[in-house]
């Protein structure tokens, strides 16, 4: 039986004061704010494994594993108020409280074979994720995923030093939290930031090959190591040109 637990907490505030000229149009946009990001993230992942003796150098392993995250973040955002002197003019645009959570279940079995020259094991297993995400109250969503798992470990003694080793993992992965917020940060008209809340979690493969031969007597080593990984639905910035030469 395995548990993994862990929390963060984060603050950050800062004043944002900017002045963009349009000399095309002799248009000028000041901006001078004072913002505030609290974000809070707590997880907990068991996981509990047995292993049936099959025959021989032979095993059989049956997992079960159960995530749970939670993640908030709280922006507040106040531009400057002249008359007052201080920044109480709420910016609703730029404010916003974001829940978002995420469940997963999954199981896997794997087959193991291991002697003196060779280590195999090879699995599958599937797993089914629920997450759910709220905007200030005004709109909720879920989504629910299904995820296939293959894992393939494969390791050949041929002496003491020459060996090789190859693995495949299939991984599945969520966005963050400030990937998913859904608030346009326009506080810098050259360089808009947006949350996507309609984003996919990622499924990536990846394999590994190793082979080394080292020589004691002849003080020579060889080393081949190669990779590869392909991502479906892989989380990554989108950015567009606009008309005032920001993005």
């Amino acid at each position: 039986l395995d548990v993994q637990y862990s929390t963060a907490y984060g603050n950050n505030s800062g004043l944002s004061k900017s002045n963009v000229i349009d000399s095309i149009n002799h248009t000028s946009k000041i901006t001078n704010q004072n913002y505030s990001t609290k974000t809070n993230s707590n997880s907990v992942s068991p996981t509990i494994t047995y292993t049936e003796p099959l025959a021989k150098h032979q095993l059989l392993e049956f997992a079960y594993n159960y995530s749970y995250s939670k993640n908030t973040s709280d922006r507040k955002t106040f531009d400057y108020d002249s008359i007052h002197n201080a920044y109480n003019i709420p910016d609703i645009e730029l404010t916003n409280l974001y829940d978002n959570t995420y469940t997963s279940n999954r199981g896997t079995v794997s087959y193991m074979y291991s002697d003196s020259v060779m280590n195999l094991m090879f699995g599958t297993g599937v797993q089914y994720g629920h997450r759910e995400s709220d905007n200030e109250g005004k709109y909720s969503f879920t989504q629910n995923y299904t995820n296939f798992y293959q894992t393939a470990h494969f390791k050949v003694k041929f002496s003491n030093t020459k060996k090789i080793r190859f693995s495949y993992q299939g991984r599945t992965s969520q966005p963050g939290i400030s990937q998913l917020q859904p608030i346009t940060d326009s506080t810098n008209p050259l360089n808009i930031v947006a949350g996507n809340p309609d984003l996919k979690q990622s499924f990536s493969n990846s394999i590994q090959l190793r082979y080394y031969n080292v020589s004691r007597t002849g003080g020579r080593s060889f080393f081949i190591f190669l990779s590869g990984s392909t991502i479906s639905n892989q989380i990554v910035n989108s950015t567009t040109r606009l008309p005032n030469g920001g993005q």
